[in-house]
Parts: structure tokens; sequence; C-alpha cells
């Protein structure tokens, strides 16, 4: 395998990256909010291992990480 890093020079160049996929129909309230529960782990705590690996490290990859979540019938995830 190879794997070729990006890394920008400040945060006003390089892009932006998005991840998504399918997820649990709009109507399913439980797993909506189990969802919530797992992003606000991965991005928004004290020990949070997406922020750990991309933003806080002496190279990082990314300024940020943001999810997010978009209802239709079927609910797509989002990572930015």
């Amino acid at each position: 395998d190879i794997e070729i890093e990006f890394p920008a020079e400040d945060d006003t160049t390089g892009g932006m990256v998005y991840f998504a996929w399918r997820a649990t129909k709009a109507n399913n309230y439980f797993e909506k909010n189990a969802l919530k529960i797992v992003w606000k782990y991965l991005t928004d705590s004290a020990v949070d291992p997406l922020r750990r690996e991309f933003v806080d490290t002496a190279e990082p990859l990314a300024s940020k990480i943001s999810p997010s979540s978009f209802d239709n019938s079927e609910g797509v995830q989002v990572v930015k």
C-alpha cells in the first residue's frame, strides 16, 4: 500500500475532504441519537481519537473535524 499525505500550510490553503455513507432511516430516532453520541465521542471529547490523529499532531492533516447528518428517507452521515 502507498500512503500519500497532503497537509496544508495553514487554514487558508488546501481543500476539504468529505466522507459520507448511508445511515439509519430518518424516522429511527433511537439509532439517530446513538450516532450523535458516537460522533460526540469521536470528535468532541477529551479523548476523541479523530481529532488526536488528524488535528492535534506535530504535523496536522486537518484543522478541524466536523460530523453532520442529513435526514432524507434514508439518513446520511458525513464527516468533513
